[in-house]
């Protein structure tokens, strides 16, 4: 598992899978709470890859031993990531009832980060349905929660999120500005799998001004680095 984990850090996603499920086999079920762990772990990698498929199994087991265990943080973590997986391939009303979920148990479990990140999911998943101000209302909700956190990777992810709103909503201005301070943060903390996906939305709004030469720039970034990091 701590293979896994440090396979997991470079990117080396087929590796780090590999590493996981032999983790998981040798693991016996009274390291329940390593077990969790490793189980969201190896779900992340797999969407990264995308099974997603397989990924949700990993998620359910996990969620499987939150509740047994009265975890309610971790199974807030779980219901998280099964909603955005099926957010991922177009099934909002199951992701929408997971996402809830989540939120739920986020709040009982006083998780504030939790509650950050179900707030930000369910924006999105607005967005996705086309619902634009109920998802700006939602992003800068959870915009602000994470500034009072000072969790810069996920005051990025807000900044990239809003950005798609704003873009979506006529707002270029608003929107280039939300993605670059996204793709600042991200270089700044080194986060490659965020980089890609906010090169790619500066890529978006360059094509959408058409400035080609730019967005060929943006783009062919983007695909260095996924290519870099193995994500599919």
């Amino acid at each position: 598992l701590e293979a896994g984990d440090l396979a997991r850090r470079r990117y080396a996603n087929a590796r780090a899978s590999e590493y996981y499920e032999k983790g998981l086999t040798l693991l016996s079920e009274t390291h329940a709470s390593r077990r969790i762990d490793a189980l969201h772990n190896l779900g992340d990698v797999l969407v990264l890859m995308g099974q997603v498929d397989d990924a949700l199994a990993a998620f359910r087991e996990m969620l499987t031993l939150a509740y047994r265990l009265d975890l309610r943080g971790k199974g807030g973590a779980a219901h998280n990531r099964i909603g955005r997986a099926y957010r991922d391939i177009g099934a909002l009303d199951d992701a929408a009832k997971h996402l809830a979920t989540g939120l739920e148990l986020f709040k009982t479990a006083e998780d504030e980060r939790g509650i950050a990140s179900s707030i930000d999911d369910i924006g999105k998943l607005y967005w996705l349905k086309g619902e634009y101000d109920k998802a700006l209302g939602f992003m800068r909700d959870a915009l602000a929660r994470r500034r009072a956190l000072a969790d810069r990777r996920s005051i990025a992810l807000s900044f990239n999120n809003l950005g798609l709103v704003l873009q979506d909503s006529g707002m270029f201005k608003e929107a280039l500005d939300a993605f670059e301070q996204s793709l600042h943060i991200r270089r700044e903390i080194g986060d490659m799998v965020g980089l890609v996906t906010t090169l790619n939305n500066l890529g978006t709004i360059a094509q959408d001004q058409r400035d080609f030469a730019r967005a060929v720039q943006f783009l062919s970034e983007a695909l260095e680095v996924a290519e870099q990091i193995g994500n599919r």
